[in-house]
């Protein structure tokens, strides 16, 4: 039982994506998904970190980076600790198909989610990027995993 909610364990959602849900206090449902990607030179494995928050599936993809939902920051946190745990399932080598570097991306809808996402995740090693071979040269926060 996770702090205001009940927390799936991160589920492989296909060949290379992996998702983690949790029923935050307000009724709303934050979701967030590592989306596998591999970059053109095939050496390095990026997962894009999607976050999402709904009350219900159909409103899903209408809120994609554009909200945090009614528990605002307690949604973030929760976020940040899925992020870290993902970080120890690629760092303990569960995901045999990786490539020889891998990184965790994402990015924001506005400069206010930007500065908040940065300030959040500055102190696991998030570091402001341009990614040319993935992202085509929009700045990110990324962090090299392995």
């Amino acid at each position: 039982m996770s702090e205001g909610g009940v927390t799936l364990a991160i589920l492989h959602l296909n060949s290379h994506d992996y998702i983690s849900k949790i029923r935050m206090p307000s009724g709303q449902t934050a979701e967030i998904i590592f989306e596998a990607y591999t970059s053109e030179n095939n050496e390095h494995t990026y997962f894009w970190v999607v976050l999402d928050v709904y009350h219900k599936r159909k409103q899903r993809d209408e809120n994609v980076l554009k909200q945090t939902g009614k528990d605002g920051i307690q949604t973030l946190l929760w976020a940040k600790k899925q992020i870290i745990e993902f970080e120890e399932l690629l760092l303990e080598g569960h995901i045999s198909w990786l490539k020889e570097n891998v990184y965790i991306a994402l990015g924001w809808e506005d400069n206010r989610r930007r500065r908040v996402y940065e300030r959040g995740l500055r102190d696991i090693g998030f570091r402001y990027e341009y990614s040319s071979d993935v992202w085509d040269g929009k700045k990110v926060l990324l962090k090299k995993i392995k």
